[in-house]
């Protein structure tokens, strides 16, 4: 009988109103199947992109990083990103992302280091090929 259980979004709510409790579960499935939670990750998938864009543009000229192109300035803004949260966080400093600017700043200088890193890897690498 567990194979023929139906999916928890496209369970019906029951009838009896014990608090608003089965009602609240059902809205929140509903809002995951009527295709707002899809419209929602798109657009979350959009800011990621935009800032990524923004930030790894800003990381490339200060560093003055001689490669070009979009895919390569995206990745390093979200791969930045990563890197600057990943280390305010082991830093044990809170930043929940509620403060737009803290974050932009933490991905900035979290882009700054990965292609510092980047510059440092290629560098030894060209110098062991000399060899």
């Amino acid at each position: 009988t567990a194979l023929l259980a139906e999916h928890p979004t496209q369970q019906r709510p029951s009838r009896r109103r014990s608090g608003g409790g089965d009602i609240a579960r059902f809205s929140a499935r509903r809002i995951h199947v009527s295709g707002l939670y899809a419209y929602s990750c798109a657009m979350d998938l959009l800011a990621w992109i935009v800032v990524g864009l923004v930030v790894g543009g800003v990381a490339r000229w200060i560093v003055k990083d001689e490669r070009s192109g979009c895919l390569y300035t995206i990745g390093v803004g979200v791969l930045g990103a990563l890197v600057g949260g990943a280390l305010v966080r082991a830093a044990g400093i809170k930043n929940d992302g509620t403060e737009f600017g803290a974050s932009i700043l933490t991905a900035i200088i979290g882009a700054i280091l990965l292609l510092l890193v980047l510059q440092a890897l290629a560098g030894a690498s060209r110098r062991s090929r000399r060899r």
